[in-house]
């Protein structure tokens, strides 16, 4: 069986929810029919954002330090539980001598199958402002509706503020955190979008079918990039 690393810890959170993905969906009866995974938690990642938007430091060198000891302890492929750290994916690519499963690019893969031509991007601003999204879903001649610059606060004061998710657990599921995305959902509605894909991997420890439908919005399609990396993963092992 091919053996799967994760670069980990971007966030914490984040990764424990993709490895509870993988197992979800692993078509297993038995313990030892479950995926042989290894993690490298590395939560000192510098923040993808800040280097992006902020001339912060950048998390090249730390994700490469972790894509090493992977690549060393015998995995087959890489992944990685971050949809901002997927702009920096070029640059790790180069260095490492094994494939990376690209979660943007599984994730646009899963909205053309599904026959989806409009998307609302719920994100960090440096996953919105970079245009991996928008890049690979325009080449499926897909649309992306990204939120305005008071919309991307919102998401940003949800995800990175003093009461965000990445502040701890006791934050990810917050009325305040559900409250912020619904406005901006609202706002994505607007544009006649057909899904809304959760763009960043702390959205969905927020975020779910329930809560869309609770807003009176079940009938837009709630993508989970997360779940799509498991499933593509799972897919690579044994296929």
């Amino acid at each position: 069986m091919k053996k799967v690393g994760i670069i980990g810890g971007v966030g914490p959170s984040a990764t424990v929810d993709l490895y509870r993905l993988i197992i979800k969906n692993t078509p297993a009866e038995k313990d030892q029919e479950h995926l042989r995974v290894l993690i490298d938690s590395h939560p000192q990642i510098p923040d993808r954002t800040k280097a992006i938007l902020e001339n912060g430091e950048s998390p090249v060198e730390a994700m490469l330090e972790s894509a090493q000891i992977l690549e060393s302890a015998g995995v087959d492929f890489l992944a990685i539980p971050c949809n901002t750290a997927h702009y920096f994916l070029p640059d790790l690519v180069e260095k490492v001598d094994i494939p990376f499963v690209n979660m943007i690019e599984e994730t646009a893969k899963f909205l053309k199958k599904n026959g989806v031509s409009s998307a609302g991007l719920l994100s960090t601003s440096g996953t919105a402002k970079t245009g991996i999204y928008q890049k690979e879903l325009d080449r499926l001649n897909i649309k992306t509706v990204v939120p305005s610059e008071e919309g991307i606060e919102k998401e940003m004061k949800a995800i990175y503020g003093e009461e965000g998710i990445k502040a701890g657990v006791k934050f990810e599921k917050s009325q305040l955190n559900r409250d912020l995305f619904k406005e901006v959902v609202e706002e994505l509605g607007t544009e006649n979008i057909e899904a809304v894909i959760m763009g960043c991997t702390e959205i969905p420890l927020c975020l779910d079918k329930e809560v869309l439908s609770e807003w009176g919005m079940k009938d837009l399609i709630l993508v989970n990039p997360t779940e799509v990396l498991a499933k593509a993963i799972i897919n690579k092992v044994i296929s």
